[in-house]
């Protein structure tokens, strides 16, 4: 009953993985039944992309005697897919051998989707400044530089690794910047080390 109402798919397997028992949450989220799921036929559900690695998972951790963590998404027959997060333990008898193994999934297609948007963001966000013909600089609240785009880097005259490992303070506009006076970048830094000094 408890296993039936969970609101997290769980399996059981016996001592060499072969899947013995999955409950209705399980069956929900993979769009698998029981009697598709029983022994290895949960596999023929996994997304391609991922069997492998998740075969290679499942095969160390139960070499080691350990638990089993993974990522991996399930394509259901309507052809939606599902992100779980999947977990299983050894379960052990008095004599402390493992006699099989109790795991859970979790949907976290919420989660992936999220992930994948934000990701996107970023990728298009650092495409833009990178391109971008003026000089971006990303610093803390301290003056030490987090990022900069090409452009940063062309009109200082240092390298990406050198200014990184700088801080705006260290940089003073008339000898250590190898660049000339009124610059698009020393004005910049002059403006930043007046923020960060307030």
């Amino acid at each position: 009953t408890l296993a039936e109402s969970s609101p997290v798919g769980i399996f059981h397997t016996d001592a060499s993985g072969y899947t013995t028992y999955v409950n209705k949450r399980w069956c929900q989220i993979s769009g698998s039944s029981l009697e598709k799921a029983i022994g290895n036929g949960w596999f023929n559900a996994v997304h391609i992309d991922d069997k492998e690695k998740l075969i290679n998972g499942w095969q160390q951790a139960t070499k080691i005697e350990g638990i089993s963590f993974s990522e991996y998404r399930f394509v259901r027959p309507d052809g939606t897919t599902a992100w779980v997060m999947g977990q299983a333990t050894p379960e052990r008898n008095q004599e402390n051998q493992i006699v099989g193994y109790i795991g859970t999934i979790t949907d976290i297609t919420d989660r992936k989707t999220a992930e994948q948007v934000i990701s996107a963001s970023e990728e298009k966000y650092r495409t833009l400044v990178e391109q971008a013909s003026d000089a971006i600089f990303l610093f803390d609240y301290d003056g030490n530089f987090l990022d900069l785009n090409t452009s940063a880097v062309k009109l200082s005259g240092y390298t990406r690794e050198e200014l990184l490992e700088r801080t705006i303070h260290d940089l003073s506009i008339e000898d250590d910047i190898k660049m000339k006076p009124g610059c698009p970048l020393t004005t910049g830094l002059t403006l930043a080390k007046n923020v960060v000094y307030q």
